[in-house]
């Protein structure tokens, strides 16, 4: 008897069962690329303490699945592994988890919060957003979180692709002020996201860095931007303008793009209300973490 588990050298590779509540065999060692990709049943998973990876898109599109915990020999998440897992809400991560790819939780609309062991040295979890251990890398806001402000905490000098795809509540978004890049994807597909201040330290904005941009508004964009690819914007609206000061690489941008140019400093919500104002506890950060693999990022099907 399988119960539906096809496994391969300790991987499984793929679940063709239609349990809600699944256990996962105790000697697989690595769950698989796709293995439970759109399984519209799995409400919740038992993942054993043998398993050390989750793969690409391992769980992406399990519609019903509303819980997970991630044991501690687990070391790597990859990319993807729960996208669209639209019903997760409860997530415990182990203390081991070093490796963690992009958009892990992108369109998982009711996860506002996470788990994260205090021990993990790598991964850090704080108000309603994942970084890497010493908060220098911000891999993902977590779509429901709750409060209309994100401000990124001035410890990141990095963000990952994807890292605020389809948000549900959050409007208004400022970056770091020792981030110097705006990377691909970065901003791609922000859901209720309608305003973006970009701080005094970034310098250039990479292709597609606000891809799907439909529901934006405006973006401030500071005179230091020496670098904005062509296309940088895509599928913006016709409503959308870009806050800039005059004879500015943004104000070029613009006006090549027939992107309204706003000047005048009253139109723009540049002093956010703090978004951690309320989360006195800052969690103690873990050792410098900032040899990110690159991994797969590709969001098509």
């Amino acid at each position: 008897e399988d119960n539906g588990f096809r496994v391969d050298n300790s991987v499984l590779t793929a679940y063709l069962g239609n349990e809600t509540f699944v256990t996962i065999p105790g000697d697989v060692k690595a769950i698989g690329e796709n293995a439970f990709k759109g399984n519209a049943t799995l409400k919740s998973v038992e993942i054993p303490s043998n398993v050390e990876t989750i793969g690409f898109n391992a769980f992406k599109n399990c519609t019903a699945l509303t819980k997970v915990s991630i044991p501690d020999s687990v070391t790597k998440v990859g990319p993807g592994a729960f996208e669209g897992c639209t019903s997760l809400y409860d997530v415990e991560i182990g203390r081991n988890v070093r490796s963690w790819g992009s958009g892990v939780f992108a369109d998982c609309t009711s996860l506002s919060e996470v788990i994260v062991d205090e021990e993990n040295q790598y991964l850090t979890y704080y108000n309603g957003a994942l970084y890497n251990g010493n908060m220098s890398m911000l891999y993902q806001v977590l779509p429901a979180r709750d409060g209309d402000c994100y401000v990124m905490p001035k410890s990141v000098k990095q963000m990952d692709a994807y890292a605020l795809w389809n948000q549900q509540n959050t409007k208004n978004v400022k970056t770091s002020e020792n981030m110097a890049i705006i990377p691909e994807y970065a901003f791609a597909n922000m859901g209720s996201v309608e305003n973006v201040v970009l701080t005094n330290s970034i310098v250039s904005i990479a292709k597609n860095a606000f891809s799907q941009a439909k529901g934006i508004k405006q973006v401030a964009i500071p005179s230091n931007v020496r670098d904005i690819d062509k296309k940088a914007f895509t599928e913006y609206s016709e409503d959308f303008q870009i806050y800039t000061t005059k004879n500015s690489i943004a104000e070029d941008y613009a006006k090549k793009n027939n992107i309204k140019v706003v000047y005048e400093s009253d139109k723009y919500p540049l002093d956010f209300m703090d978004s951690n104002v309320n989360n006195t506890k800052r969690p103690n950060v873990g050792e410098a973490q900032n040899n990110k693999p690159v991994e797969n990022t590709d969001k098509t099907e």
